[in-house]
Parts: structure tokens; C-alpha cells; sequence
């Protein structure tokens, strides 16, 4: 992987950048918009190509041989890198505090006490804090902070100041109202700031690359930038089997950027047979992610008629579970133009990335509307009961129950059925409350009801849990019978003079639901395997004949 300058050019560099790679967002910004302005940068994310450790100083010693200024990036951090103090260590014995610019991220005490000549060096404060964008803050980044171009053109005005070379200011964001979209993809819920980009339908090109089996296209975008227009789109699924051995998870960012590079090498130059220009790191939800900037092989240059500057950025993110799989959000970026105008917007790419937030889904729509016709139920027919399910109505929980498929729901139901009484009604109304699975709803409402019935003698909640059951499960026939059962009951309750039932039902509902009940069974009789079970299905289906004969004896009388 060459410089991106060219290797003759190495030999009369105008800067070498000295920073953490946990502020290399920051630093990238800095950097790429210096390149952009025509000077001649060291910058480790597109200057280092050699892979062993050794070969790694002596590039970085050759770089600051040949440097005429010193840019370092310090705060406390800064000196827990051995390679940082060594950089600084070279820095001001070849070039002294005179020739170094510090910007400080913001000012520590660490830097200056490891190195005191340090502090005759130029210094600019950035108070970070007050300067990063808003998006980023509410997206909760904790180590990739990128700064408002406000902020960096300041950076830069201090740099052309302190050395005398000319830099030019930062390509800023377009002014506007926050364009947060949410989506859903390969059953991850995220969400992206699109402030400034312009949404479009996806095209062929978007389909043709980096379109995988199993993969889903995610929302394709474009704006216009300096010097003309950047396009991308978000691919969502199995992470590349190239790119699988890029392990995430690792503390140690330097090595991580080893294998980076070597994937670089390998991926673009022997198989692609591109130009990795450079190799960068964006730090998302407490890991490291690999960015490529590439240039276009020079058939499709002649074809597009200009040179053509992409990047990837490979996002992979860890399942919330230990068992579920990851999933890569690879973002393509595309620019049609000379180098400078892609530097000069490489900004405005690492910012919608940097936007990413994974959603949380709690439940699915049909959840809420199941979730929320339980608690109306609760409410209307059985507010004794309702403090019973507070504790289980915590989103939390929910979500849990959601993703162990009904777990917790299928435990409280399973201890529901093995007791009586009031521990049954409160462990199965637990059941119904966090439940997810609308089959585990109906049979916790199922077993309420006869525990209600059986348990307490209440006929009306009793017959209302089955009423619910069924409309959870059309087709529960055991809520059936027996709701037609209760339902005869009270009519032969109302002819002994007994008017204690109110029970929201009619006679020809209870009819309807035991000849439902009467063909299911008999159908259950005729396919059952077991000589036992087809015993068991014609025995109920008798009771359910018996059930309607009575109340088409009530019906006649």
C-alpha cells in the first residue's frame, strides 16, 4: 500500500501528526484537511505500509527526519502510548519545542510532566466538551468525539499561524433542523442523522456492490459537497469472509490496525487489484471498526471519466446475546473528482457513521396492541387482579421474555398449571402480562379462567378469561366448551331463580362455539396416533354434544 503522496515526495514533509488513536477522529479531520490544502502530511492512517513493529519506528523516524514541523495531539492519555513518547521524544530533539505545535485535548498535566520542553511549545487549547457535534453527544460515543468545523478551522488558523503554511478551512455540514431516520434490518433496529444528505431510491449500482446472499440494502444517500457530489449506501448481513478476521472486541488498537493492514494489502491490492490509499479506525459502541479509502481501477476511471475515491466502513456489531450472531453494516461511499475535494469531505462520511445508533426494539407492533388490549381487560373485567402484573409490565422484562422466544412467559405458565388456588391466578396473570407468544397468552387465560372458576367461583371473570383466550387463539376449542359449559350453567342457575350471573354472552355464541368445539374434537378422534388420545378427544367430544343438547332444551323451554 503506497503513500498517498507518492514515495518521492516522503522526502520534504511540511507536518508529522503525533497523536492517540483514541482521538484519531479528531485528528483524521485535522489531517485530511491539511492534505486537501496541498500540504504535505504524515499521518499514520494513509503513510504507514510496513508490518512489523521495527520497520513501524524507522518509518516513523525517516518521517520526522524529514519533517519541518510537529504536530502533537495531547492530553493525559497521550502518554500511556509508548509509541506517542517516543514520537515526542524524537520530535523535540530534531526539531526542538520551537518547531512543535500542541493541540491540546484538551490541556492535562501528564504531557508536560513527562516532557517539560513541551510547554515552550505553540499551544492551542480545544475544550472538546463544548466542541463536539451535538449528534455524536446524543448517540452516546464515548471515544470517537469529532469536533464542529467551527472548531477545526480554528485548529487550522492556529497551525497556519504558528508555522506559516497556508491551509484551508473545513468543508461544514449543511445547516438544517436533525434528520434522524430509523430503520430495520436482518432484525436490527438503528437509526442514522442524515442532516445535509439527501435520500434516494436505490439504484444498480448500490445492488452490483457488496450485494451478498442473505444481505439487505439499507437506505441509499447522496449530497452535494466541494467539488461535487458524494453518494452511499448501507449494506446489512453476514459480515464478508474476507473481513472476518478482523476479530472485533480487542482492547489493543495497534494491533488491531496490524491485521487491518494486512487485510488491506491482501483484499485490495493482491485480489481487487486497487489503490488502498489508506486505513483508518472509527471507535462505535466500545470497539474498533476498519475504514478503506481506495481509488478506482484505472478501467473504471476512463469509464466514469474522472478518478473515482471510495470508502468502506465495516461496522460490526456484537449480538446483545452471547448466542446471537453478529452482523456487519458495511457503508459504500463514492466520489467522482480529484483527491483534494474527496479529503476536504472525508468529514462529512466519518459523521454519518459516527450517527449510528442501534434501537433497542422493546416489542413488535402486534405486542403493543396485544400488550395494551390485556391491560384494558385487566382494567375493565378484573382490576383486583391488576396489581399483580406492575412489576412484569417493565419494558425491560418484556424485552426479555421477546428475546428468550417466551421463556419466562412458558416458566410462569408451566408453575401456574402445577398449583390452585390464588398462587395459580398470580403466577398465571404474571404469564399473561410479560408474554410475548399469543399461544402462551391463550393457555395462561385458559387455565386462569378454570382456576377462577374451580378456585373462586367467579363465573363472570372466569368466562371473560376465556372470551380473551379465544380471541388470542381462534382456535383454543377447550376455551370453547368450556366457556359453553359456564354458559349452561347459568341458565340452568337462572331457572332455579338464581341471578348472580351477568355473563356478556349469547345463547347462540354458546352454540356456535360447541359445535366448533364438537367438529374439532371429532376430528382430533380421528387423527390422533394414540388409542388413549383418540379415547380422550371422543370423551370430550360427548360432554360437548351433552353441553348443547341442554342448552337447546333451555333454548325450547
Amino acid at each position: 500500500m503506497g503513500a498517498l503522496n507518492g514515495a518521492g515526495e516522503r522526502q520534504s514533509l511540511d507536518f508529522f501528526l503525533s497523536y492517540k488513536s483514541e482521538d484519531v477522529a479528531i485528528v483524521r479531520m485535522i489531517a485530511e484537511q491539511m492534505r486537501a490544502s496541498g500540504a504535505k502530511v504524515w499521518f499514520a492512517e494513509y503513510d504507514i505500509r510496513l508490518e512489523s513493529r521495527d520497520q513501524f519506528m524507522e518509518d516513523i523516524e525517516s518521517a520526522i527526519d524529514n519533517c519541518r514541523f510537529g504536530i502533537c495531539f495531547t492530553n493525559d492519555h497521550f502518554t500511556d502510548s509508548q509509541y506517542c513518547r517516543k514520537e515526542v521524544e524524537l520530535l523535540l530533539n530534531r526539531l526542538g519545542p520551537e518547531r512543535i505545535v500542541e493541540i491540546a485535548l484538551p490541556r492535562q498535566p501528564l504531557p508536560h510532566r513527562l516532557f517539560p520542553d513541551l510547554s515552550a511549545a505553540m499551544c492551542l487549547e480545544v475544550p472538546v466538551s463544548q466542541s463536539i457535534e451535538k449528534n455524536l453527544m446524543e448517540s452516546g460515543q464515548e471515544r470517537s468525539t469529532m469536533l464542529s468545523c467551527r472548531a477545526v478551522d480554528s485548529i487550522l488558523e492556529h497551525i497556519q499561524k504558528s508555522t506559516g503554511v497556508l491551509l484551508s478551512g473545513c468543508d461544514c455540514q449543511t445547516a438544517g433542523e436533525l434528520n434522524r431516520r430509523g430503520y430495520r434490518s436482518r432484525g436490527v433496529g438503528y437509526s442514522l442523522d442524515f442532516t445535509g444528505w439527501t435520500l434516494e431510491r436505490p439504484g444498480c449500482l448500490a445492488r452490483l456492490i457488496g450485494w451478498g446472499e442473505g444481505d439487505s440494502l439499507g437506505p441509499m444517500f447522496s449530497r452535494a459537497c466541494s467539488g461535487g457530489r458524494l453518494w452511499g449506501h448501507l449494506i446489512v448481513g453476514k459480515q464478508d469472509v474476507a473481513r472476518k478476521k478482523l476479530k472485533i472486541g480487542t482492547n489493543d488498537d495497534r494491533e488491531y490496525y496490524d491485521e487491518a493492514l494486512k487485510f488491506a494489502r491482501h483484499y485490495y491490492g493482491k485480489i481487487w487489484k486497487q489503490n488502498c490509499m489508506g486505513v483508518h479506525l472509527l471507535f462505535l459502541e466500545g470497539f474498533s471498526h476498519p475504514a478503506f479509502t481506495t481509488l478506482a481501477r484505472s478501467g473504471i476511471t476512463v469509464v466514469m471519466g474522472n478518478a473515482v475515491w471510495s470508502r468502506l466502513y465495516s461496522v460490526v456489531l456484537k449480538g446483545r446475546w452471547r448466542w446471537s450472531s453478529e452482523k456487519e453494516f458495511a457503508f459504500f461511499f463514492f466520489f467522482r473528482g480529484d483527491l483534494a475535494s474527496f479529503l476536504r469531505s472525508a468529514h462529512i462520511m466519518d459523521r454519518l457513521v459516527l450517527s449510528f445508533k442501534r434501537k433497542v426494539q422493546h416489542m413488535s407492533p402486534e405486542v403493543d396492541r396485544q400488550t395494551q388490549s390485556i391491560i384494558e381487560y385487566f382494567t375493565k373485567h378484573q382490576p383486583q387482579y391488576l396489581h399483580q402484573i406492575q412489576w412484569m409490565r417493565n419494558p425491560l422484562v418484556r424485552l426479555v421474555d421477546l428475546l428468550l422466544f417466551g421463556l419466562i412467559g412458558k416458566v410462569l405458565l408451566s408453575l401456574g398449571r402445577k398449583t390452585s388456588g390464588p398462587r395459580a391466578i398470580d403466577l398465571l396473570s404474571k404469564a399473561i402480562a410479560v408474554s410475548s407468544s399469543k399461544k402462551v397468552i391463550a393457555k395462561a387465560l385458559f387455565y386462569r379462567g378454570n382456576s377462577l372458576f374451580d378456585g373462586a367461583a367467579d363465573a363472570d371473570n372466569s368466562i371473560a378469561d376465556y372470551s380473551l383466550a379465544i380471541w388470542c387463539d381462534p382456535n383454543d376449542c377447550w376455551a370453547r366448551k368450556d366457556r359453553a359449559t359456564i354458559y349452561e350453567m347459568y341458565h340452568a342457575s337462572y331457572g332455579r331463580g338464581d341471578s348472580s350471573f351477568t355473563l356478556p354472552m349469547t345463547h347462540a355464541g354458546a352454540c356456535a362455539d360447541l359445535e366448533t368445539a364438537i367438529a374439532y374434537f371429532r376430528s382430533l378422534a380421528n387423527s390422533h396416533p394414540s388409542p388413549k388420545g383418540k379415547d380422550h378427544a371422543i370423551r370430550m367430544m360427548r360432554q360437548c354434544e351433552a353441553v348443547l343438547q341442554k342448552l337447546e332444551g333451555h333454548s325450547s323451554g
